[in-house]
């Protein structure tokens, strides 16, 4: 367990299997926008590990049922010129697609996920889809078809793929 210090409410990160994600709420510390408090507390079923595929993945720690909500986490939004940024950098690896810009804003919106769920590698194949609120600041990750224990959780990129492959 992480500890951010004592007398802050909420400031406990719990990693791993079955872990519960506590925010920092107080004072909108961790929020997205000031002054905006995060209370989501989360039981996660995912965790990073190693990958046969490419690098670190997500995986499950217990069977997900077809339709399930495998995961859901937290976001920072990017507006497009930061992803352009973003996109020049390692971090590009770790970030979901959200929309494209408007009228002469570059590309497109992205968003990092705050913790395993920005391990997910790409596939053709995918056993989830994601759906990214952007006004929720979060994403959700849904099982596709029954997922194993340990199973390796894998997305489909989309034409986002090509860049970051």
């Amino acid at each position: 367990m992480l500890d951010f210090g004592s007398g802050v409410a909420g400031s406990s990160l719990w990693l791993g299997a079955g872990a519960v994600y506590s925010s920092f709420d107080d004072h909108g510390a961790a929020g997205v926008g000031k002054g905006v408090p995060l209370s989501m507390e989360e039981a996660l079923f995912v965790e990073v590990a190693q990958s046969g595929l490419h690098g670190h993945g997500c995986f499950t720690t217990r069977e997900v049922a077809a339709g399930e909500e495998v995961a859901r986490s937290r976001v920072l939004v990017f507006p497009p010129e930061e992803s352009e940024l973003l996109g020049r950098t390692r971090v590009k690896h770790y970030l979901f697609y959200v929309r494209d810009g408007v009228g002469d804003e570059p590309p497109y919106h992205t968003a990092l996920a705050m913790g395993p769920v920005s391990f997910c590698n790409h596939s053709d194949d995918p056993n989830c889809d994601f759906s990214v609120d952007e006004a929720a600041a979060e994403v959700v990750l849904t099982a596709r078809r029954k997922l194993r224990r340990n199973e390796e959780i894998t997305i489909d990129y989309g034409d986002y793929a090509d860049e970051v492959i």
